[in-house]
């Protein structure tokens, strides 16, 4: 409770960065192109995403911060109680008020909700996806899941690979159906602005400068920049690292499990940048180890927790600065190698 009585202090007394950049670029949405100016950080969300933020910007800043950051406590709430339902874990729920706590406490949870970030929300959606995996509602919330971050995209090879089309046709419906409404809303110049300049821009970014600047990007990508891996040569070589790493995963039992590796690989694997804070994604996978054994889940735990927070910006070497890309590394390991005995989470169908 402390924890949450600092955060709505901080809320009153600090703006949440990354949420003013979403406020800053719907507002600009509605009268310009958000996306040929800089705010704390640049828009990247695609006009179908400003859909979700624009009733934000109805009620005065301070007030749309808490609503937003009650809405992302309530996500984690809710992302815990869904992992208790679908692993049919045999604990007493009791023990979910430590483990609630611990979340709370996790690095990549806490610098979330500062900074006013979405993945909360995304990772209440990706759970749900699962979830649902039977009815169109699934398909519903991988497809808004991807008009917030793009990287749950990756997870359709898993419906895919199980055969579950009514996820993907639901996926499918929802993205166009939201794109269309971004359309009629906010015209059709944004919409194809945003898809030949915006998202190649980011996609190519694998050169020198965007890929060295920052310590707080912990993805494959920053970690091979580090080596001095670049341009064509960095794609070449995440293909060959990714690719295996994909197909081995995909030849495991497709339960919630091996679902929490794919969250795994969607987060630090795929996309040019994974800041430290989308590392929420792996709580699945914390959560997985540790119906395996206790101490499974602590380690994960402690890896990708107190391995984030110091920064060593003057100091050169590349396996320093990717700590905790290289301890995601490990928790991949661990879930590939320990899977939990419940058969309720091993044959899920």
């Amino acid at each position: 409770m402390q924890f949450i009585f600092n955060l709505f202090r901080l809320i009153r007394d600090f703006p949440l960065n990354d949420f003013s950049v979403y406020m800053d670029g719907v507002k600009h949405t509605l009268t310009d192109n958000p996306y040929t100016l800089k705010f704390f950080d640049y828009y990247n969300y695609p006009p179908a995403a400003t859909l979700f933020f624009y009733p934000f910007t109805l009620s005065p800043i301070d007030t749309a911060e808490t609503i937003f950051t009650i809405i992302s406590l309530s996500s984690l709430f809710l992302s815990l109680f869904l992992l208790y339902k679908i692993t049919h874990s045999k604990f007493s729920p009791y023990w979910l008020v430590p483990i609630t706590y611990l979340l709370f406490r996790f690095a990549p949870t806490r610098l979330t909700l500062t900074l006013g970030q979405i993945n909360l929300v995304v990772l209440l959606l990706i759970l749900l996806a699962f979830y649902w995996r039977k009815s169109w509602l699934g398909g519903i919330s991988l497809g808004l899941a991807f008009i917030l971050k793009f990287t749950p995209a990756f997870l359709l090879l898993f419906f895919i690979l199980k055969k579950q089309w009514r996820v993907i046709i639901g996926f499918l419906y929802t993205v166009i159906l939201l794109h269309f409404l971004a359309i009629l809303v906010f015209g059709w110049d944004l919409t194809f602005y945003y898809y030949t300049q915006v998202l190649p821009r980011l996609l190519s970014q694998t050169g020198f400068y965007t890929m060295q600047r920052t310590y707080m990007n912990q993805s494959l990508t920053a970690f091979l920049g580090r080596l001095g891996i670049f341009d064509t040569y960095h794609a070449i070589v995440k293909l060959i690292l990714v690719l295996p790493l994909v197909w081995f995963t995909a030849r495991k039992k497709l339960d919630f499990a091996t679902y929490s590796l794919f969250l795994i690989i969607m987060t630090v694997f795929i996309p040019t940048f994974a800041w430290q804070h989308h590392y929420v994604f792996l709580i699945p996978a914390i959560f997985i180890l540790s119906l395996r054994h206790w101490a499974l889940g602590i380690s994960a735990y402690v890896l990708l927790t107190f391995t984030i927070g110091p920064s060593f910006p003057g100091y050169p070497n590349p396996l320093i600065h990717s700590h905790l890309f290289l301890s995601s590394l490990l928790v991949l390991f661990l879930g590939s190698r320990y899977y939990p005995n419940h058969k309720s989470i091993r044959g899920v169908p």
